[in-house]
């Protein structure tokens, strides 16, 4: 049996090329900073029960 090799990295640098010029307005710093937000808003207001089972699974190492 051959081994069979393909090397995608020229293909990936044209992918992203592409996606950067059809996102000219795109700030990648306001959307980690947004998502950064939305996360500490999802978990907030936790009741005792609630944050123990976040602690859980996040122990579990099912949520980071």
């Amino acid at each position: 049996m051959t081994p069979f090799f393909v090397d995608l990295t020229a293909h990936e640098g044209q992918r992203l090329a592409a996606v950067l010029a059809a996102t000219p307005g795109w700030d990648p710093a306001a959307v980690l900073a947004d998502e950064t937000r939305a996360y500490a808003m999802l978990y907030s207001d936790l009741d005792a029960a609630q944050q123990a089972t976040l602690t859980q699974l996040r122990e579990a190492g099912v949520l980071g």
